[in-house]
């Protein structure tokens, strides 16, 4: 029978007896830190004293170099000469500025001095007659006047005649000091008094002819006027007038009545010639076109043209003719004049020149043709690359006639009306409202302006013009102020489209098919996996398969926020999701064949409203950017 071993019993005894265990410490982090502070100062204490020990063997080892005692001597000695002639600089700079202040302060006490002196000379010797003179008369008077009250006026005469020539004979030498002064200053006065006379007289331009002065005129201006006017009555007057040579000169004068630049044409012919006569020039636009005996005719005439159309009882019309008219009476050569009917006949007749008609609002292609008389072939006629789907804009210019009336009569109408003034949009972005939402905080209300036209017509009423007078704003435009939401859904921040699109498929720019013929879009050839980039900033709001539509396959829209959305169809990996905000030229996708294709490309739609626009309107059909 096998005795089984009794296992020792621990009692309570026993465990109080065997040694305790030993407690292990969990070091802190602060622990940690003061140890590494610790052992970084043993190890900055260490490198210190080992550089130091480096620096005596250094030391020790330069000290017996044959050399060093000698180097070290040299420096000290350049050190020190350094040092000794800057100090000597500095003395003697301090030195020289101590002489020179002296030497400048002696200087202005010498110069105080005879300038001192100087003045108190010349105020005595300028001012000293007068006040002996004023003090004398001062004594005299009360010296008289005590002699006539002791001894009568005769008495007191004599004694003042007598009182006058001692003070004559005692002060007689300061009147040549007095005069030494006075006499400049008087000459002076009368050199300035000469000076603004001669300044304040009207100079004049005498014109001379063969020597002789014919008239005056103010200014070369005038006189280079009178010149042309007579070279002009020379060519007009054909070949008989043409051999005379006539060179008028001026010089400096100082009277004569001036004369005009006709008055002096006159004069000069006058003076050149007797070959002539007086008469009316008619000018047209500046030109000299006729000259008659019958002046007074001729400005009837003209004015018989108008009144039919003058209305002295409607301040806001004016009549006036096509052409700048201006009647000169003046002298003329003989040849010159020109019978008065062959002059009304050349204005009632047509000349050579373009005639222009502006277009107003209202106005078309046969419209146009109609005012003016003309075929629509005539009008196309007159203006080279014109045809009926031009679009026309009032202000355009239009030619409608190689001729022109020499003189036509025209009705200026001086017209205000009024006129609103479009409000402006301020728009800003804020956080608080989410992306795509549009507030109005405040309406938008047009101003009125009131605009002032000339316009002018021909006598048949037809526009022929419109000019700009002026205007007056009435009441300012209110701007409309309106807010667009830019939170997310996930809280960050949408970007709005800046409203210009990029290419989305870069440097690929071939285009199986535009939109068009139930094409919706553009489809962009490139290798499958080329990057598709956002063409504007905007919002992820649909991202996966079929997401644009039924058999576009992986496919993105972007909403930009502005009424914009952009369509990426066919893609072959997708790097957006819904709700996610892109901005320009960002990775949202690659080139891909899913859906219903036929090969590698992207499908790109621009939508503005729900509808979709031609992408060619942006970017053209013959030219597509990379």
């Amino acid at each position: 029978m096998i005795e089984q071993q009794q296992q020792p019993v621990e009692t309570e005894n026993d465990a109080a007896q065997q040694p305790a265990q030993p407690y292990k410490h969990k070091r802190t982090a602060r622990e940690w830190v003061a140890d590494l502070q610790c052992w970084l100062v043993r190890r900055q204490h260490h490198v210190k004293r080992a550089t130091g020990q480096r620096k005596k063997v250094l030391k020790k080892r330069m000290g017996t170099l044959p050399l060093i005692h000698e180097i070290g001597e040299f420096l000290y000695a350049l050190g020190f000469q350094s040092e000794y002639a800057v100090v000597r600089t500095g003395r003697l700079l301090k030195a020289a500025a101590r002489w020179a202040a002296k030497t400048a302060g002696g200087a202005a006490a010498r110069l105080k001095d005879i300038v001192g002196e100087a003045a108190r000379t010349v105020l005595v010797e300028l001012f000293g007659p007068f006040w002996v003179f004023f003090r004398g008369v001062y004594n005299l008077a009360s010296y008289v006047n005590g002699v006539r009250r002791q001894r009568g006026v005769l008495a007191a005469v004599w004694e003042a005649l007598c009182y006058l020539g001692r003070g004559i004979r005692r002060y007689i030498y300061l009147v040549p000091r007095a005069l030494a002064y006075v006499v400049p200053l008087c000459a002076l006065a009368v050199f300035v008094t000469v000076v603004r006379t001669v300044l304040n007289y009207d100079y004049t331009l005498a014109v001379q002819v063969n020597g002789q002065t014919v008239g005056y005129v103010e200014s070369e201006q005038v006189f280079d006027s009178a010149k042309e006017a007579v070279d002009e009555r020379i060519n007009y007057a054909g070949t008989r007038a043409t051999s005379w040579e006539i060179q008028p000169t001026y010089t400096l004068a100082m009277s004569g009545d001036v004369l005009n630049e006709h008055q002096m044409a006159d004069a000069i012919l006058y003076a050149s010639s007797d070959e002539i006569g007086e008469g009316t020039a008619l000018y047209l636009d500046g030109q000299l076109a006729a000259v008659t005996t019958d002046g007074a005719k001729l400005s009837s005439y003209l004015q018989s043209l108008k009144a039919p159309y003058e209305d002295p009882s409607d301040p806001s019309t004016r009549v006036q003719f096509n052409r700048e008219i201006e009647l000169v009476d003046g002298v003329f050569f003989n040849d010159s004049f020109t019978d008065y009917n062959r002059i009304l006949n050349y204005l009632d007749g047509l000349e050579q020149g373009q005639v222009n008609y502006t277009v107003v609002a209202g106005d078309s292609l046969s419209l146009i043709a109609s005012k003016n008389g003309l075929t629509m072939a005539e009008l196309m006629a007159c203006n080279p690359g014109l045809t009926t789907s031009t679009a026309l804009f009032p202000g355009d210019v239009l030619v409608v006639g190689l001729e022109r009336r020499v003189l036509q009569v025209q009705i200026v109408r001086t017209v205000t009306r009024q006129e609103e003034i479009p409000y402006s949009t301020e728009t800003t972005k804020s956080s608080e409202y989410a992306f795509g939402t549009t507030k109005v905080l405040q309406n938008g209300v047009n101003g009125l302006k009131e605009v002032t036209e000339d316009i002018t017509y021909d006598t048949d009423g037809n526009v022929l013009n419109t000019v700009f007078v002026s205007e007056t704003v009435l009441s300012e435009p209110v701007t409309k102020k309106v807010v667009q939401g830019t939170k997310l859904p996930d809280g960050q921040i949408g970007t709005y489209g800046s409203g210009s699109f990029r290419w989305p498929v870069p440097n690929y720019t071939y285009v199986s098919r535009w939109y068009g013929s139930g094409h919706r879009g553009a489809d962009i050839c490139a290798p499958a996996g080329t990057a598709i980039l956002a063409a504007d900033n905007g919002v992820v709001v649909a991202s996966g398969w079929n997401a644009a539509g039924s058999n576009y396959g992986y496919s993105i829209i972007i909403d930009h926020g502005n009424g914009y959305r952009t369509l990426y169809a066919h893609c072959i990996s997708l790097y957006v999701s819904v709700g996610q905000s892109v901005t320009q030229g960002q990775l949202i996708g690659g080139v891909g064949s899913t859906g219903r294709s036929s090969g590698n490309h992207c499908h790109f739609e621009i939508i503005y409203g729900g509808v979709k626009q031609p992408p060619q309107n942006w970017f053209g059909t013959g030219r597509r950017p990379v």
